[in-house]
C-alpha cells in the first residue's frame, strides 16, 4: 500500500516500465521522505497524516496489515513548495520502499503472472483546504 500516486516520468524507460534502481539518479538527501509501515506509529501522525500514522500502528500492533509504505506529509508540502517538483531524494526513497515491499510480498509491480498490486490514496490536508483531515 502506498500513500502516493504522483510519480516523475523521468524513472519510466520509454515503455512505460519503471527502471531498475541503477538505472534511476538518486540525489542524497539526509530528509527522510518515506516510511515503510513497520517504521512509523501513531505518535507520528503529524508526520505521516491521519491514514498513515494509523496503517504504522496497525502493523506495530500487528494487525493483518499488508505492507506498505508513507510520503510524509513534510514530502508534500515540499513538493508543492517546489511548484510541484520532487525534492531531492523522494523519488530514490520511494523506488527503494517499493523494492522493500516487492522483497516482503515475493511480488514485483509490473509482472505480468504475479503482479504486486498497491493502493494509492492520495488526500493530505494541504490538498484540502479547510478540511480538518479527518474522514466524513
Amino acid at each position: 500500500m502506498v500513500t502516493t500516486a504522483v510519480k516523475p516520468s523521468s524513472a519510466h524507460s520509454p515503455n512505460g516500465h519503471m527502471r531498475t534502481r541503477e538505472a534511476v539518479s538518486r540525489p542524497k538527501t539526509r530528509e527522510k521522505w518515506v516510511y515503510l509501515f513497520s517504521e512509523g506509529n501513531a505518535r507520528m501522525r503529524d508526520l505521516l497524516g491521519g491514514k498513515g500514522a494509523d496503517l504504522a500502528e496497525m502493523a506495530r500492533l500487528g494487525l493483518p496489515v499488508p505492507p506498505g509504505f508513507i510520503v510524509t506529509t513534510q514530502a508534500c508540502n515540499a513538493y508543492h513548495a517546489a511548484g510541484e517538483e520532487f525534492p531531492p531524494g523522494l523519488w530514490g526513497q520511494i523506488l527503494d520502499a517499493l523494492k522493500e515491499i516487492e522483497k516482503l510480498t515475493g511480488k514485483r509491480l509490473g509482472d505480468p503472472r504475479d503482479p504486486l498490486l498497491v493502493s494509492c490514496p492520495l488526500r493530505g490536508q494541504a490538498l484540502h483546504a479547510g478540511h480538518d483531515g479527518h474522514d466524513p
